[in-house]
């Protein structure tokens, strides 16, 4: 490399001419005034800088790099002569002859990186255009791995990822080359996360992360629009523009088309770092959305690949990360379950593959997602589908089980949790029922995951160390309310504290199906076995109901609405954590919880508590617009009532906001309410209603489920 370095103003040189050659043969630069011309002039002065026999690590960087990167830029010239400037560029890079230690080192970079992802040409054929792109793909893999792309700022990144999904999502190009783009995208996503580890934490330092957040998932709606999702031509990314039609044939262009000012106009940002990681991620996740348009199985394919390698490379990383963490636990895991519905066999098996990677390596982070992971297999298992399917299935649980105590880990998280399920013993009884199938290899796989099973049990037995806590029906919990349900490590309980713990599961969940039938029967049973003191405390029992997600909501409306339990109603409410938090969406959260009863005097005291414990929380803050509680309480009764008139089918014209504004006058305690929060609150309501899921089916019960159980990973342990 040193060798390299001293001849380094000799290659450059070499280039220049090369390339100043090759311009002069081509029709535009054959006239008596090519010399004017911008672009040779400027490679003519490089070569007369370079002429003077200085030394190429004297100058700066951005002096010789920059006469090469307004060629690749420049919408006149030709396929062949962009794709001479784009090698040299990437011979430059390879060679190191930009190294991050020299003058202007991070200007050169962006300015190439500027260039080659705002590239620009004039169309010949589809071979030689396709040569220049395949070359734009080179130069960005180079500069990205060179030790002077560490340089790079986030929002670069992006658009040199963003320029490589073009190229990869094009379906009028050839396979070959989008298979070399989804190659390159492969190993750029690796690089990435593989960096996760050195990378500064979030809030460590000052990051461009605002400009990033427009730059790759927001042109992700064009990118993806760009392509003709059914198969079609795809025109749009690389194809014809009217205002960019030359004579000689077409203007290709690998961005957007958004141009910018250079980065070496302006101070350099702070190289790359997580920002750009997290919109990669987003980004994949988005595509991975099909509920929100349709998208084509292979770039679903394309997608769920580059999301293996990102794990593969990132784990246990990615969920050490709290922005990188949220985007796990809630879209990726969301739609990697949703794709484990896919009819195809092909999309099935990735989404499978993912969600094995992450259960393993991320469960401490995933725990909620873990349960309902584990139930879609038993489903699946227990349903009737593709042969295939299920042996895909079974061979997941043979290489889960084969975790070093994960089963121990399942059977203390679930089956011994008060208000989960009892997911390891559903899982082998759901197996040893797939053991006398009928279907070929079922049998066989079932018991082979029975055995790794029982292998596991049995190395774990005799390494008992400490006991886990029991949970208990008790009023004090705040320490446990501060934290977050994650998955406790297996720590070998002893058998008193297992049978402890089950049998008092076994009680709850027998006064749960008593509470759904008879509530008033359910707080005597409590009290019989001793999980409820006598006499009662409300706090007790609110504590209960209020971290019980199998009670029915209809008994629930009903046993906290009589008025004989109204301080167990006051001090459920007082369960809700509502400091902060805006009326209509406190209100939201309240009524999520239960369905209220349709008697108006249970309705108005329900309404008349919640309304007194929301200005309690709120008094300082938003509750300052508020003269008193009775204004409260008028406002949440016409906020249901405006949800009913706004949603329901029955009501034929519907109020508009300026009805709504006006038929709250005076209601302030002879005041009127701001018009913007009554407003705010209508177009609230008209966006998003306020829903009892049990009454609804299909996406809107889907995304009310999936709410509830983010909201329970972020709630205190059951």
């Amino acid at each position: 490399m040193a060798a390299v370095d001293r001849n380094g103003a000799t290659i450059v040189q070499r280039e220049a001419s090369l390339l100043l050659a090759a311009m002069k043969r081509g029709s535009r630069w054959t006239r008596p005034e090519q010399h004017q011309d911008p672009l040779v002039r400027s490679l003519s002065n490089l070569l007369d800088c370079l002429a003077e026999d200085k030394d190429l690590r004297e100058l700066k960087v951005v002096l010789f790099l920059k006469p090469f990167c307004d060629i690749i830029q420049s919408d006149d010239t030709t396929g062949p002569i962009t794709g001479n400037a784009i090698s040299a560029v990437n011979k430059f890079f390879a060679y190191g002859l930009v190294d991050p230690s020299y003058p202007s080192a991070s200007d050169g970079v962006e300015c190439v990186s500027e260039a080659v992802t705002h590239a620009r040409f004039v169309g010949t054929d589809p071979a030689s255009d396709e040569t220049v792109l395949m070359r734009i793909l080179q130069v960005l893999h180079t500069v990205l791995f060179s030790s002077a792309g560490r340089l790079l700022a986030n929002e670069s990144v992006c658009e040199i990822v963003q320029s490589c999904f073009r190229i990869c999502f094009e379906l009028r190009l050839s396979a070959l080359l989008r298979c070399y783009a989804e190659s390159t995208l492969s190993h750029m996503v690796q690089l990435l996360f593989s960096q996760l580890p050195s990378f500064p934490k979030e809030g460590a330092g000052p990051t461009d992360a605002t400009s990033v957040d427009q730059t790759l998932c927001c042109d992700g709606e064009d990118l993806m629009d760009s392509a003709d999702m059914e198969g079609g031509d795809g025109a749009g990314v690389l194809g014809e523009e009217s205002n960019k039609v030359k004579e000689r044939g077409r203007t290709f262009h690998v961005s957007g088309g958004h141009h910018q000012a250079p980065p070496h106009a302006t101070p350099h940002a702070t190289p790359y770092g997580i920002p750009c990681v997290r919109e990669l991620l987003r980004f994949l996740i988005s595509i991975l959305n099909t509920n929100e348009r349709h998208t084509s199985e292979p770039l679903v394919l394309i997608c769920l690949n580059l999301v293996s390698v990102a794990l593969e490379c990132g784990c246990p990383h990615v969920c050490l990360v709290p922005s990188l963490c949220l985007l796990v636990q809630d879209g990726l895991c969301r739609h990697l379950f949703s794709l484990l519905r896919h009819e195809s066999l092909e999309v099935f098996s990735r989404a499978l593959f993912n969600c094995t990677l992450l259960f393993t390596h991320c469960r401490a982070h995933l725990k909620m997602q873990l349960e309902v992971f584990l139930c879609a297999l038993e489903d699946i298992l227990s349903s009737d589908v593709k042969l295939s399917c299920k042996e895909l299935v079974l061979e997941c649980l043979i290489q889960m089980f084969q975790v070093p105590h994960l089963l121990a880990e399942l059977y203390v998280n679930f089956d011994c949790q008060l208000f989960s399920g009892n997911l390891l013993e559903d899982l082998v009884k759901c197996l040893s029922k797939n053991v006398f199938s009928e279907a070929p290899s079922i049998p066989h796989l079932s018991l082979q995951a029975l055995l790794t099973c029982m292998r596991q049990i049995e190395g774990g037995c005799g390494h008992a160390q400490a006991t886990p806590p029991v949970h208990c029906l008790s009023s004090a919990g705040e320490k446990e309310e501060e934290e977050q349900e994650r998955l406790l490590p297996w720590t070998g309980p002893e058998n008193e504290s297992i049978s402890v713990l089950r049998q008092t599961k076994k009680t709850v969940r027998a006064a749960t199906e008593l509470f759904n039938k008879h509530p008033s029967k359910c707080v005597g049973l409590l009290q019989e076995r001793g999980l409820l003191s006598s006499p009662l405390e409300p706090l007790q029992v609110a504590s209960w109901l209020h971290a019980n997600p199998a009670l029915s909501k209809a008994a629930l409306g009903e046993y906290i609405g009589s008025a004989k339990n109204h301080q167990i109603l006051l001090e459920y409410v007082r369960k809700f954590h509502l400091s902060g938090t805006d009326l209509v969406t406190a209100l939201r959260l309240f009524l999520e919880a239960f369905r209220l009863p349709g008697e108006s005097p249970i309705i108005s005291r329900i309404l008349e508590t919640f309304s007194q414990h929301w200005l309690e929380c709120n008094r300082d803050g938003l509750g300052k617009a508020f003269a008193n509680m009775d204004a409260v309480f008028v406002l949440c009764y016409s906020i249901i009532m405006l949800n009913v008139d706004l949603h329901s089918s029955r009501v034929k014209k519907s109020m508009t906001m300026e009805e709504y504004v006006y038929n709250q006058r005076k209601t302030n305690n002879d005041q009127d309410f701001p018009a913007s929060l009554l407003m705010d609150i209508y177009n609230c309501i008209k966006r998003e209603e306020i829903i009892m899921p049990d009454e609804h089916a299909g996406i809107v019960r889907e995304n009310y489920v999936w709410k509830m159980l983010i909201r329970r990973s972020k709630s205190p342990g059951n």
